[in-house]
């Protein structure tokens, strides 16, 4: 169940996971593909759907980065916004999945091509589940959950 930051601190025995996807059709499928994954892993999501844009926008986004355990990130379309998001959350030193469609238009910019990535099929999200699965499961079991 995803939990929405109002901008403030979480307290949670729980690892929580902050889901980075562009806001449109695309992106809420993958977002939903990963937040059934991490709910059968018993991780907690945090959701930044309910807010509106301003100011209150870019310091619950930033919140929701520094309180995530981790961050999973789809660079599919190399969305502005998510791509920034992304750099916030590596100058914090987040750990991070990278996710990246096959029908991508473009490949990876430079700066972040050398980082490990899931290649998924957007018509088949059924794999990305799977995958995204045995990483939460791998990043549990390495000690990253509280």
């Amino acid at each position: 169940m995803p939990v929405n930051i109002p901008g403030k601190s979480i307290k949670s025995p729980k690892a929580t996971c902050l889901i980075i996807t562009p806001f449109d059709v695309a992106g809420s499928r993958i977002k939903d593909t990963i937040q059934r994954a991490l709910d059968e892993v018993e991780i907690r999501t945090l959701s930044l759907d309910n807010l509106t844009p301003g100011a209150a926008w870019v310091n619950a986004v930033t919140d929701a980065i520094k309180f995530s355990d981790f961050i999973v990130v789809d660079v599919t379309h190399q969305n502005p916004n998510v791509m920034y998001e992304l750099g916030y959350a590596h100058a914090l030193r987040k750990p991070t999945i990278l996710l990246m469609g096959l029908d991508a238009k473009s490949p990876l910019p430079t700066d972040i091509q050398g980082f490990l990535y899931i290649a998924y099929d957007p018509s088949n999200l059924r794999d990305l589940r799977n995958e995204i699965i045995h990483l939460a499961q791998r990043y549990k079991v390495s000690g990253g959950e509280k």
